[in-house]
């Protein structure tokens, strides 16, 4: 009891890091994102051919899958599915198959099959030191096998979290260990060369007694092996706030320091996974990153990654969240990446945030999918399921199940954008594979039946109805990254008429660059020192032209000294697509730069001074009509920005004093 007050851990939150913000036409005030960013660099994501990752097994339909390469050797791949086998007894049977490549993803071969009770669920495999590798699942208890009396016997048909580990890459396994039932787990090993390598962590959630109240209240909970796996101390735990409710635990990470990352999301208080009819109190769910850095002892205090609106109703897809941490590219070093389905525009949305501090403060989120949303919301299109990955260069790849075009809402088809400036901008998104998901007249619909009867009545029912990742592909989807720096998704689609798990090997060209390009590179960012001033707005409504006068701002104490560059991260609109027709890098879109340092006229821009005027232009094609509904949608125009240049630190009359009297000793 003792250790279980100690080690939970109260949530804290933190305030994200601004931008610049420019609201044209929009009473200049501060929005959150409601449009996408359309116009995109496009930076070249090539992708190889599909690859059949579950062709052993063609008739078993495969959904939810997580995946992972091996960062020391180049090739090892792996990937592992939940599988619901034709042959199930009672509804909702689950199995475990993992499958392993060893030629780069050119071709699998299954490697573990797991049958334990009626459920082997939540799979999750990652890479350790040397040739060794583990696989998770949770294994549900068959109900008609009563627990075994004796207690030191092998728990064979408990809940539990079972570790299989294999010692020669991925070839051959064998249990490992067990231990007491979490949900939604992920594992990672610490690979650095710091004071708690080889450490293996699992966190995943469950319960925690409440001392005050003697209740069980939700919790992260996490386990930790000192001996390559073979035992597993834990748990600890961290409690989540009194009144709300989890909605799931992400993949997570290890920094170069040994730090582990865990991600996880819960309710407000009060609050459910599903939002109310007319959710006007705001989003109704927040992420969170915990970290642990003495070796799984202990956990620190959280931190707020964003507020979040979800609806678990809406799709099984859109609920749950993936972290990936930058293992030691030149530029991004630790920097950390969330990527999770949101609504907005009442739509489900691909969204990411960063840190560059560890967790300790996110960046506002950006939106991944390119997509305009339509002029009536509710109907989608809702993207579902994203993973997120980190190469050896620092590049970003982020990979989503995409409905834009499915007219349906049910369909999808694998996209992927990618970000060469640690996540401040995504490129234009590009189809992986030529095959989609679709739900067609001749579908054949996976259908399972089960019993329910109740000791206070004399009645047993009977049920039969969709399996509920039929038209969501499950919870989570996989993105491995290769020692070489080529991403390989994992992910299921029909179009062999049953869902089957695939892959591709995805090529990213161009290199990850601080702040967006070698001209920005060795500026530093000034946006909190400087703002700017806009005045004289044109809008030809007919042309769907767009112009404004802006004038950089010192609102620092320091002096402003040039070159001073401001470059677009997002750019939207709500009743248009808009697009810069005159930024001096030639980008039409996010990435586009417009250089202020003629309008500095060669000297240092002084504290509350003005720099000359230039004019910011755009176009703004494909207006929608005006319609007053229940949000009246008025943005022309908006964009968030970041100043560079550089800072000339003024002296103060008691900083002068200060060095007279220096002089003076």
């Amino acid at each position: 009891m003792k250790d279980e007050v100690h080690m939970r851990t109260a949530l804290t939150r933190k305030p994200t890091c601004t931008v610049v913000l420019i609201g044209v036409l929009a009473g200049l005030v501060s929005h959150p994102a409601a449009a996408q960013s359309v116009h995109r660099t496009k930076v070249p994501i090539t992708a190889g051919p599909t690859v059949q990752v579950s062709k052993d097994f063609p008739n078993l339909a495969h959904y939810e899958n997580l995946a992972a390469g091996d960062l020391e050797h180049a090739g090892r791949l792996i990937t592992c599915s939940m599988v619901f086998p034709d042959d199930a007894y009672r509804a909702f049977v689950i199995h475990q198959h993992c499958y392993a490549s060893f030629d780069s993803g050119k071709t699998w071969e299954p490697v573990l099959k797991l049958t334990e009770g009626w459920g082997d669920q939540d799979p999750v495999a990652t890479y350790g030191r040397g040739d060794d590798v583990y696989v998770v699942t949770l294994v549900s208890r068959d109900p008609d096998k009563p627990k075994d009396p004796d207690p030191d016997a092998p728990r064979a048909h408990d809940d539990d979290t079972v570790v299989y580990k294999s010692t020669d890459g991925g070839h051959t396994w064998r249990e490992s260990a067990r231990f007491d039932s979490i949900d939604r787990e992920f594992i990672n090993v610490d690979t650095t060369n710091g004071k708690y390598t080889g450490r293996i962590y699992v966190v995943g959630q469950g319960s925690v007694k409440d001392i005050a109240r003697g209740q069980a209240r939700h919790s992260l909970q996490m386990w930790r092996s000192l001996d390559n796996g073979r035992t597993f101390l834990g748990p600890v735990h961290a409690a989540y706030p009194q009144g709300s409710i989890l909605f799931g635990v992400g993949t997570g990470a290890v920094l170069s320091d040994g730090t582990l990352v865990a991600l996880f999301g819960f309710t407000k208080s009060g609050r459910d996974q599903n939002l109310e009819q007319e959710p006007t109190v705001g989003p109704n769910a927040e992420l969170h990153v915990i970290t642990s850095k003495d070796g799984g002892e202990t956990f620190s205090p959280s931190h707020k990654v964003a507020d979040v609106k979800l609806d678990r109703q809406r799709s099984e897809g859109g609920i749950l969240n993936q972290l990936a941490a930058d293992s030691g590219s030149k530029v991004f070093n630790d920097r950390l990446y969330v990527v999770y389905p949101e609504i907005v525009s009442d739509r489900i949305q691909i969204r990411l945030s960063y840190s560059s501090d560890k967790g300790k403060k996110w960046s506002k989120p950006v939106t991944v999918n390119d997509d305009r949303s339509p002029e009536k919301g509710g109907k989608g299109p809702d993207h579902l399921l994203p993973s997120v990955g980190v190469n050896k260069d620092g590049v970003v790849l982020v990979t989503w199940y995409d409905r834009r075009e499915a007219k349906d809402n049910l369909g999808w088809r694998l996209r992927a954008a990618a970000s060469l400036d640690g996540g401040e901008t995504f490129s234009a998104s590009v189809p992986i594979t030529d095959f989609a998901n679709a739900f067609t007249s001749t579908t054949r619909w996976h259908v399972t039946v089960g019993t329910n009867s109740d000791d206070k009545k004399p009645l047993v029912s009977v049920f039969a109805g969709l399996n509920p990742f039929f038209v969501s592909g499950g919870h989570t989807s996989g993105l491995a990254v290769d020692a070489d720096g080529t991403f390989h998704p994992t992910w299921v689609d029909n179009h062999t008429g049953v869902a089957q798990l695939w892959s591709a090997s995805v090529k990213v060209e161009g290199t990850a660059v601080k702040h967006g390009g070698p001209d920005l590179a060795d500026l530093k960012d000034i946006s909190k020192s400087v703002t700017l001033e806009l005045s004289k707005p044109d809008f030809d409504r007919v042309k769907g032209t767009l112009s404004v006068s802006a004038r950089l701002k010192n609102i620092s104490k320091d002096t402003v000294e040039g070159p001073v560059k401001v470059r677009v991260l997002t750019l939207e609109s709500d009743l248009g697509v808009p697009e810069i027709t005159n930024a001096d890098n030639g980008q039409g879109g996010t990435g586009a730069v417009w250089d202020f340092t003629p309008q500095l006229s060669g000297a240092p821009l002084a504290t509350m001074k003005l720099s000359a005027a230039r004019t910011l232009s755009f176009r703004v094609s494909d207006l929608r009509p005006l319609a007053q509904g229940k949000d009246f949608k008025r943005r022309v125009l908006n964009l968030d920005t970041r100043v560079f240049g550089n800072l000339h630190k003024e002296k103060s009359d008691k900083d002068e004093d200060s060095e007279e009297d220096k002089d003076e000793k």
